[in-house]
């Protein structure tokens, strides 16, 4: 055995050994706590992977459902956006459309209730008065109701239009929209199928189409109204003109008694001018309209023919099983058709009411151009025995004046001369009038002189009013005119022997 002698030598290799160990730790000398703090750690890994993925989860669901809402479904309403985008998508073509607010046909209201009250209480127009007074004021009622008729109507077309422009276009948009998400992969990944989104979209498409149904009827119903409105005051018109012919008649029989020299009252012959001026003024006036009212008539029955085809197409888009845009095409096509007869609506309700502005307000024409009329005679033969030698005329689309032309050298005239140049006819000594030839109304439009040497003058003037014949009588010649004039000729006659 050996012994070291060296203690301190030995302490040092303890020392060593001891540092050692220290340094070269073995598995075995792993404290335990170690191993808990790494488990820890993966636990927190893990908690903060699962929040992620629950918030993703819940982030899907809430696109998920929001979605959904975006498309509508078969047992809900619109919502308000769909609301607000169907009214932001309305027609801009029919923001423009001409609707008139006053309606054209009452402007005949006035002028044929106006002649009515003359005739009732005319003195004139005695045999028929009473009868033709009667068929007038029927007519002013036949026109009145037809003008409510065509307000109410104009209301409800433009109401109606509005709407299917309206839901068309919301129903294209909804078709185009939703054809922009077919066969997306985010439709598959929110759990959207193609049948769910045409399914919803049908239904969708089904609602709007029956709101444009329910007001079909009623529009059409209406239209059938306005069309037997136009159809009485056609039938009252026809009346009440076969009626003022006669009373025209009438009113000529006094006046040509006037004209003959048998009857010189100033103020009988103004009255028999003024009725017989309303009364061929509104002759006039339902021979025009006639036409008007059956051209309106026809655009009428076409316009409801409109209806009917948009009616039979939100029928047929109805019935389909998958509704595309190429579906609607011939829907799209009578809303557009129809549109564009309801653009032409404007102008052919004028047509009835566009007349000459002289045609409706006869107290004017007949104040203007007849007020303070003067009385006259003009004989042939002075009392001083000056003769006539010459009528001068001036004329243009009425006669202007007349002048008679002395041996004397004095002259009368009768009206006021106008620009252009006169007509002179040379008279004989001694040579009388024979008849004259006239065509009056609210003035003398026109004149011809015949003598009784066979001579005849032109015929000066225009083409407007009635014509008529005037002589006193066989074989009797007449010795002068006599009439009224103001600024122009208002009557005229012949003074008998």
């Amino acid at each position: 055995m050996k012994i070291n002698k060296n203690p301190e030598s030995s302490l040092s290799s303890e020392a060593s050994s001891t540092i050692r160990q220290r340094r070269r730790p073995s598995v075995s000398d792993i404290p335990v706590s170690g191993t808990n703090s790494t488990n820890q750690d993966g636990k927190k890994l893990l908690n903060r992977l699962a929040v992620v993925l629950l918030l993703f989860a819940i982030l899907t669901y809430f696109v998920k459902i929001q979605f959904k809402q975006n498309i509508p479904q078969s047992n809900e309403g619109l919502n308000m956006e769909n609301i607000v985008n169907i009214f932001d998508t309305g027609s801009k073509k029919l923001s423009s459309l001409e609707i008139p607010e006053t309606n054209e046909i009452n402007k005949y209201r006035i002028n044929v209730r106006d002649l009515g009250v003359i005739i009732k209480k005319s003195d004139i127009i005695v045999q028929n008065g009473k009868l033709i007074s009667e068929v007038l004021f029927e007519l002013d009622k036949e026109i009145q109701a037809a003008g409510k008729e065509i307000e109410e109507f104009r209301h409800q077309a433009k109401n109606f239009l509005w709407s299917l422009a309206d839901e068309v276009n919301s129903i294209t948009e909804e078709i185009e929209r939703v054809k922009q998400f077919e066969g997306h992969l985010f439709n598959l990944f929110i759990g959207l199928n193609s049948q769910l989104v045409s399914t919803n979209l049908l239904n969708f498409i089904r609602e709007r189409l029956k709101v444009i149904e329910k007001q079909i009827p009623g529009l059409q119903n209406q239209l059938k109204q306005v069309i037997g409105s136009i159809s009485k005051f056609q039938h009252g018109a026809n009346s009440a003109h076969e009626y003022l012919i006669d009373g025209e008649r009438e009113a000529e029989q006094v006046l040509k008694k006037h004209w003959l020299g048998e009857v010189i009252d100033y103020n009988l012959r103004r009255r028999a001018e003024s009725e017989l001026v309303h009364v061929q003024c509104i002759i006039k006036l339902l021979r025009e309209i006639a036409p008007s009212l059956i051209n309106f008539e026809t655009f009428l029955n076409e316009y409801h023919r409109k209806i009917q085809d948009v009616s039979k197409e939100v029928r047929h888009v109805r019935s389909f099983a998958k509704i595309t845009t190429e579906s609607i095409k011939y829907l799209r096509k009578a809303v557009t058709d129809l549109e564009k007869q309801h653009e032409k609506f404007s102008s052919a309700e004028k047509q009835i009411g566009h007349k000459p502005m002289d045609s409706y307000y006869f107290d004017d024409i007949i104040n203007s151009r007849n007020r303070d009329c003067t009385e006259f005679h003009a004989l042939i033969e002075k009392p001083n025995k000056a003769h006539l030698k010459k009528i001068r005329i001036w004329s243009s689309d009425i006669v202007n004046a007349i002048a008679f032309f002395y041996s004397d050298d004095t002259s009368a005239i009768y009206g006021t001369p106008g620009d252009g140049d006169p007509y002179d006819f040379d008279w004989h000594k001694d040579e009388k009038i024979k008849n004259i030839v006239i065509r009056i109304g609210s003035v003398l439009y026109a004149i011809q002189f015949q003598t009784n040497q066979g001579r005849v003058s032109d015929m000066r003037g225009g083409e407007q009013g009635n014509a008529y014949y005037v002589h006193a009588g066989d074989n009797i010649p007449s010795i002068g005119i006599h009439g009224s004039f103001s600024r122009q000729i208002c009557s005229i006659g012949i003074i008998a022997h």
